[in-house]
């Protein structure tokens, strides 16, 4: 790839947000500090309060990375395997979207109306789309870690369902983060092996 047009694929998102924090701080009350700065900073709270859920969104982040960096490798010498990790890469930065915009929990229900349950339900039916699609692939790359990521998904989620009480918050961040670490371990192993040099 011309060197240009890296240059140009590093510096349009971020010029991509400056534009759209303008307009939206232009259009709104929102203050721009609002839009560009820390929040602990701007709010004056401790550094570590959100410390899980900003650790599970740079964990999600990490796969999404891996995802899209081993689909741009692959997608000329292995569509197949290319199609795994860019699904795996989109449904980690929607994950990631989702935790760091409290999309499923406070922007699709009380700003948009779109009931809590009917979005678990969507991030739902686009993980098990994802495995279905792509059973065959996961079992050749070794299916513990991602097995072991959707059991403790599912815990945390139940848990939030069930009772969002102090203790059972405690113990449903704990599985999320640690389900998220385990999808990205399987994700990371996988294109680790896929874009190893094969041997001659």
């Amino acid at each position: 790839m011309a060197r240009w047009r890296v240059a140009v694929l590093v510096a349009l998102p971020a010029l991509l947000m400056v534009v759209a924090s303008s307009v939206v701080a232009w259009l709104s009350d929102v203050p721009p500090a609002d839009l560009t700065q820390d929040p602990a900073a701007l709010v004056g709270y401790p550094f570590y309060l959100g410390l899980f859920s900003h650790l599970g969104i740079l964990l999600w982040v990490a796969a999404a990375v891996i995802g899209a960096f081993a689909w741009a490798v692959l997608r000329s010498s292995d569509r197949e395997r290319a199609r795994y990790f860019g699904f795996a890469g989109l449904l980690s930065a929607l994950f990631a979207f989702d935790d760091l915009l409290l999309l499923h929990e406070e922007v699709l229900p009380h700003r948009i109306g779109i009931d809590e349950f009917i979005v678990m339900g969507a991030y739902g039916l686009l993980s098990l789309a994802f495995l279905m699609r792509h059973y065959a692939r996961i079992v050749v790359e070794g299916p513990a870690l991602l097995i072991a990521a959707v059991v403790c998904l599912g815990v945390s989620v139940l848990l939030d369902l069930w009772d969002p009480s102090d203790v059972n918050v405690l113990v449903e961040d704990a599985f999320k983060l640690l389900g998220i670490g385990c999808w990205l371990g399987h994700f990371a192993r996988a294109a680790a092996l896929s874009l190893s040099p094969r041997p001659t």
